[in-house]
């Protein structure tokens, strides 16, 4: 048994096991319900349904934390000290901040550019993001992002002005089952869209057309 002065322990009951060829990872599923995942550097036997597996959990606050370690019929899967833990965090941590950092580097420019290509209310909108988040702070964590939802509302947004009722169109456009007709009635809608950015594209074409704040 492993050391569990640092984590807590949960003892879990296998359902059934299977090894993922592309990560290593032995994928678990217990006779609770949870689906984990453990590395098995050493390729030690599975467990089989029915075993008794302990699971080492960070220590939190409430359910939860990273899986320190792993062990059943005899065999240690894996184990983390809490030293490891944490270097691998800083380790994660400094490669986000350099990943955003490149991003901001490479693509600024691009970035500026499509902003000043939107109408006055959109451009207004991210200069208050920018003074009150900080420039660079906005651009690395949320500018891009923000960016595309208005883009996409500005199109969406001038489609529909050309009708009598702009937000009926939009609403009958919204509501049609089939995304390809929606793309092809209104060319430049991304179809990469998470049902966040959608939704903000649909309100804040909406509120450009009442002359609301965005």
């Amino acid at each position: 048994m492993l050391n569990t002065e640092d984590y807590k322990m949960t003892t879990e009951i296998v359902r059934d096991a299977s090894l993922s060829s592309a990560s290593g990872y032995i994928d678990l599923t217990t006779e609770a319900g949870w689906g984990i995942g453990i590395k098995n550097p050493n390729k030690y036997p599975l467990p089989a349904p029915g075993d008794s597996i302990d699971m080492y959990w960070e220590k939190s606050d409430g359910w939860g934390g990273s899986i320190a370690g792993a062990s059943a019929n005899g065999y240690d899967y894996f184990y983390k000290t809490r030293q490891e833990i944490e270097d691998e965090y800083q380790a994660w941590r400094k490669q986000y901040a350099d990943e955003k950092q490149k991003a901001y580097d490479d693509n600024l420019k691009n970035w500026i550019h499509r902003r000043d290509q939107l109408v006055e209310p959109l451009r207004k909108r991210i200069h208050r993001f920018e003074q009150k988040d900080g420039f660079e702070t906005f651009w690395k964590d949320s500018g891009q992002y923000e960016l595309f939802i208005l883009e996409q509302a500005q199109i969406l947004y001038l489609w529909a002005i050309q009708f009598d009722d702009p937000i009926k169109e939009i609403d009958d456009w919204n509501d049609l089952e089939d995304f390809q007709k929606k793309y092809e009635l209104v060319p430049g809608i991304d179809d990469g869209h998470s049902g966040w950015t959608w939704g903000g594209m649909i309100a804040t074409a909406k509120a450009l057309i009442k002359g609301k704040r965005v």
